[in-house]
């Protein structure tokens, strides 16, 4: 195991602008996809429609590659698993009796949790949540002329 803090990534390192050739090891940039790509035939309609969301918005940050298909795949699933979950705590409530007459949480309540957590975890691998973009710098696309760029060219 290594020790210290883990590498960065060098297509992270292209887009912060800190990437040099003399310190580079190998390893290709994960190829930018100009495109939305159809969502995997295995996700259900909700997931489908959280996968496409998800690549529209990694696709406007310039930052969507086809190596990162496999982390939104499991994303849009999680979101999809943790919205069912929800819908049943909000319909059967949060806590049950058991046979002993003790409160315990539902076993919705339990898979509304862990989605939520691994919706964070996953959130954070693509820069879609506050901290992790902090992390990732992220250049707008080229011949992007938006009025953000127009205030902080300014």
């Amino acid at each position: 195991m290594k020790r210290g803090r883990p590498a960065k990534p060098k297509a992270q390192k292209l887009i912060e602008g800190t990437y040099r050739e003399d310190r580079d090891y190998g390893g290709l940039p994960a190829p930018v996809l100009e495109s939305i790509p159809e969502p995997p035939q295995h996700l259900g309609q909700g997931a489908k429609r959280y996968f496409l969301n998800i690549c529209q918005v990694l696709l406007e940050m310039n930052n969507l590659s086809l190596s990162d298909l496999v982390v939104i795949t499991q994303l849009a699933q999680n979101l999809e698993i943790n919205e069912m979950a929800y819908e049943s705590c909000k319909d059967g409530g949060y806590e049950q009796v058991t046979q002993n007459g003790y409160g315990a949480v539902t076993a919705a309540f339990t898979v509304y949790n862990q989605t939520s957590k691994t919706i964070r975890e996953l959130s954070n691998l693509l820069g879609l949540n506050p901290s992790a973009r902090e992390r990732i710098k992220v250049k707008p696309k080229e011949n992007e002329d938006n009025e953000l760029t127009k205030i902080l060219e300014s």
